[in-house]
């Protein structure tokens, strides 16, 4: 009986798991795409990954880290990591996702 409880908590565990990587994955995307927009940026970008964390995942995701960064050429790079709530004794799972792709700048015509 205890194995069956044991096996019970892992499932639900690594369903918490699943929706938390999700939901980092969903809030990423979004804040990727603010950070791409020509009238977005990096503080634009952390402040969507931030409130997009608050309102879909909720406790899923405890600590969460954004971080915003140009990288090579015109490149964006939004990243999250986040911990996700544990009930089995030392288990520590960590989500990490990442959203890159190229600025979106306005070049006149002539």
């Amino acid at each position: 009986m205890p194995a069956l409880m044991i096996l019970l908590l892992a499932g639900i565990q690594f369903a918490l798991f699943g929706l938390a990587s999700h939901a980092a994955a969903l809030a990423v995307a979004e804040g990727g795409a603010a950070a791409r927009a020509s009238n977005g940026g990096e503080s634009v970008a952390a402040r969507l990954v931030s409130q997009d964390v608050a309102a879909i995942a909720g406790g899923l995701l405890v600590r969460p880290q954004v971080t915003v960064a140009e990288g090579a050429g015109s490149q964006m790079v939004v990243g999250l990591s986040a911990t996700v709530p544990s009930f089995l004794p030392g288990l520590h799972l960590t989500v990490h996702a990442t959203s890159d792709g190229p600025a979106q700048l306005f070049r006149p015509g002539g």
